[in-house]
C-alpha cells in the first residue's frame, strides 16, 4: 500500500480528532487513515483510542494522552569502584514490539553499567567473558600502559577473566568501553557491548555544573543499527550488504523513541555516538541555542554557545541546556539534522563527495540511497519538561578547566597518515600512493615511537568519503584543518579541547599533535578509523611507545640520558632504566665496572644495543 499521501497527525490531534469527528469517520477507512499517522503506536494505543471513541471521557482521554507518551529513557545503573566487575554475557532484548533479539551486554542484556571513577584513582577491572567466543575491552579514551589498553592484541577467552589494574590519568570527562578484538569489532559493539565511564575530578567537582546522575546529569548513547524483521542484528562487515546499511533503527540508551522528563533548569548531557558509521548533526527542534562544555578528553577551557554539533562515531561531547525558560508540558526534541551534512559523511544525502568511480556519475550506491535516514532530519530523544529540582543549576561558568595546548613548534617529528578506499577494503597509508597501503597486520608494528616525542600527525581523508579517526594511548590537540583547496576551515568546539576521535572530511587535511608521555611498551598500541566495520576490514594499524636512554663514556655534558646529553656510565642508565627499557652505548671499549650481585643487574628486564664497536661491561 503506497502511504505517500497519508496525513500525518500528531498524538493530540489524533486523540482529539477520534473524540470529536462524526460518527461517520469511525468506519474502518477512516480510523486507519489516522492510525497509519502513527504507525509506530502499540497495541495498547490503539486499545485507548477506541476507549475515547466509546465514551468520550475526559479521563479516558487522559490516560489515553498518558499511554501515548514515548518510551522512558533507560539510564544505566553505576559502578563506583575503585573495583569494578562486568560480565560480558548474551541476551534477549525486544527492539521489535513482540520480537527478540540475540544481544550482549556487559552485567545485563545489552549494554552496560556506567563506570564512575575518580582521577587518580587506582582502579581494578574484572572482566569475565561468558560470551562464548574470544573478545578484549578496550577502555576509549584512558591514557593507560598498552597491556591494559584493551586492544587486539589483549584476548580474554571464553569463560576467563581479565583483570588490568590501572591509575586514572585522565580529566574529569566521559570516556566509553567496548570490545575491539579484530574483525569481531563491529560484531560486538553492534549486538549490544558498549558503556559509559565518568571521571570526576576536583577541578571539576568545584565549579557549579549539574552532576546528579540521571537528575540534571544524564548519559546518551546513540545508536543505529539495521534489525531484520525477525529481529536478527545485521553486523555483516561487507560494505555492499543493503541490509547491514539499512541502519535505520535509532536508539538512545537502546531504547527507540525514547523520551525524557528534563526540569526546568540547566540539565547536562553527556552524548557518545556509539554507532557503527552513521554521523549525527545535533540540534534543538526549535533551533535554540545551548552549551558546549566537554569534548572527548574531558571539559573545554570555557563553554561555547552553539546549535549544531556534527558528532562522528566514537566522539563525545557535553552539553548543557537551559530548560528554565519553557512551561512544565512543554515538548522539544533532540534532532540530528541530517540535510545539513556534508556529502561524503555517512547520513548525507550524498555517500560520496564525487564518483566512486573514475568517469562515473552516481554519488550514491544502491545500499545507500535505499535508506530513508540519509539526508533526513529525525528525532533521536524528546524532552518533556517538568518542575525544577531542589537544588537547580541555573547558570553555567564560562571559566571550565585548565587545557595546555602543544605548540606547534615544540614538536620534533612529523608524520603523515592518508586515508583510502580501496578494495577490498579501506586502508590507512603513510605515503600518498594508494598501492602502498596494506591492510592492518597483527605481527607488523608499523611505528616505534619514542617515549616523550611530541608529534604532529597530518590526517589526510580520502577522496570522496569521511573517516573518524581515533588513536589509542594519548589524547591529542588539534592544530588546524584545511580543505582540497588549502585553505582553512575553522574549528568548532570539540576541536578547542583535548580529543582522541576526529572527523577528516573528503580531501580534507587534519593537523593534530600529541605528546606520548607515561608509558612505553613492546605492546602495541591501535590507531584507525572508527567506522566499525573499516577496522574490522583493515583500516587500522599499530604503534610501540619505546623507552630509549644513551651512555657515552666520554660524555663530559649535563647527563640526561637522552642521545644528545647521554649518561656517562652504565650504572647510571640501568638506575634509571625500567622494565622494557633499551640502552644505547654510543662509546666502544670498556666501561665501569658493575657489581655481580648488584640488584640493578637482576631486577630489570632491559635490552642492550651497541652503536659502535664492541662494549665490554665487566
Amino acid at each position: 500500500m503506497n502511504n505517500k499521501h497519508t496525513p500525518k497527525f500528531t498524538v493530540l490531534e489524533t486523540v482529539i480528532g477520534l473524540a470529536v469527528k462524526p460518527h461517520s469517520m469511525y468506519n474502518s477507512k477512516g480510523l486507519h487513515t489516522y492510525l497509519l499517522g502513527l504507525k509506530n503506536l502499540k497495541l495498547r494505543d490503539c486499545i485507548c483510542f477506541l476507549n475515547v471513541r466509546l465514551s468520550f471521557s475526559i479521563a479516558f482521554l487522559c490516560l489515553c494522552l498518558q499511554s501515548l507518551a514515548q518510551n522512558p529513557l533507560y539510564i544505566p545503573d553505576t559502578l563506583p569502584g575503585p573495583i569494578y566487575n562486568l560480565e560480558m554475557k548474551h541476551g534477549l532484548y525486544q527492539f521489535i514490539p513482540g520480537t527478540l533479539s540475540a544481544t550482549k551486554g556487559f552485567n545485563g542484556d545489552i549494554l552496560g553499567p556506567t563506570l564512575i571513577m575518580q582521577a587518580g584513582q587506582q582502579v581494578c577491572m574484572n572482566v569475565t567473558n561468558h560470551i562464548g567466543e574470544q573478545s578484549t575491552v578496550h577502555w576509549h579514551g584512558l591514557h593507560v600502559l598498552a597491556e591494559n589498553d584493551g586492544g587486539p592484541h589483549t584476548v580474554i577467552d571464553p569463560n576467563t577473566t581479565w583483570s588490568p589494574c590501572f591509575k586514572v590519568m585522565n580529566k574529569a570527562g566521559t570516556y566509553w568501553y567496548h570490545p575491539h578484538l579484530h574483525e569481531l569489532t563491529n560484531k560486538h559493539v553492534t549486538q549490544g557491548l558498549s558503556g559509559l565511564m565518568i571521571v570526576r575530578s576536583a577541578e571539576e567537582s568545584a565549579l557549579n555544573l549539574p552532576r546528579q546522575y540521571g537528575i540534571d546529569d544524564f548519559p546518551l548513547i546513540i545508536q543505529t543499527r539495521a534489525i531484520s524483521s525477525n529481529g536478527t542484528i545485521q553486523f555483516d562487515i561487507s560494505p555492499s550488504t543493503t541490509v547491514n546499511n539499512y541502519d535505520t533503527y535509532l536508539t538512545v540508551n537502546a531504547v527507540k523513541d525514547a523520551a525524557l522528563n528534563v526540569p526546568a533548569q540547566y540539565v547536562r548531557f553527556r552524548i557518545l555516538n556509539g554507532s557503527k558509521q552513521r554521523v549525527f548533526n545535533l540540534g534543538l527542534s526549535n533551533n535554540a541555542n545551548f552549551y558546549q562544555i566537554g569534548s572527548d578528553g574531558g571539559l573545554l577551557a570555557s563553554k561555547y554557545l552553539v546549535n549544531r554539533i556534527r558528532l562522528a562515531p566514537g566522539e563525545r561531547v557535553e552539553i548543557a541546556i537551559s530548560f528554565a525558560s519553557y512551561s512544565t508540558g512543554t515538548n522539544l526534541q533532540l534532532m540530528s539534522y541530517g540535510s545539513e551534512l556534508p556529502n561524503g559523511t555517512w547520513g548525507a544525502a550524498n555517500a560520496f563527495s564525487e564518483p566512486n568511480t573514475t568517469g562515473g556519475t552516481s554519488l550514491n550506491p544502491s545500499f545507500y540511497s535505499g535508506n530513508p535516514m540519509n539526508g533526513a532530519d529525525f528525532d533521536i530523544l524528546k524532552f518533556n519538561v517538568v518542575a525544577q529540582t531542589s537544588s537547580p543549576v541555573l547558570s553555567i561558568p564560562s571559566s571550565l578547566a585548565t587545557l595546555n595546548p602543544i605548540a606547534a613548534t615544540a614538536a620534533t617529528v612529523t608524520r603523515d597518515k592518508y586515508f583510502f578506499n580501496v578494495s577490498p577494503g579501506p586502508r590507512i597509508g603513510a605515503v600518498s600512493t594508494e598501492g602502498a597501503a596494506v591492510a592492518f597486520n597483527m605481527n607488523t608494528i608499523d611505528e616505534q615511537i619514542d617515549f616523550n616525542n611530541i608529534e604532529i600527525w597530518r590526517l589526510h581523508g580520502s577522496f570522496n568519503q569521511y573517516h573518524p579517526f581515533h588513536i589509542h594511548d594519548v589524547q591529542f590537540y588539534v592544530l588546524d584543518r584545511k580543505d582540497s583547496n588549502n585553505n582553512y576551515i575553522p574549528l568548532t568546539a570539540s576541536e578547542q579541547g583535548l580529543k582522541d576521535v576526529i572527523y577528516v572530511g573528503p580531501k580534507e587535511t587534519v593537523r593534530i599533535i600529541m605528546k606520548f608521555n607515561d608509558f612505553w611498551s613492546d605492546v602495541p598500541y591501535m590507531y584507525h578509523c572508527h567506522i566499525t566495520h573499516h577496522e574490522d576490514r583493515g583500516m587500522m594499524k599499530q604503534f610501540i611507545v619505546t623507552h630509549k636512554l644513551y651512555v657515552d663514556k666520554n660524555s663530559l655534558t649535563f647527563q640526561l640520558g637522552t642521545e644528545s646529553n647521554p649518561y656517562y656510565t652504565a650504572t647510571t642508565a640501568l638506575s634509571a632504566a625500567q622494565d622494557g627499557t633499551t640502552i644505547y652505548f654510543k662509546s666502544n671499549g670498556n666501561h665501569e665496572e658493575i657489581s655481580p650481585g648488584s640488584s640493578i643487574l637482576t631486577q630489570k628486564k632491559v635490552t642492550l644495543k651497541v652503536l659502535n664497536g664492541d662494549v665490554i661491561i665487566k
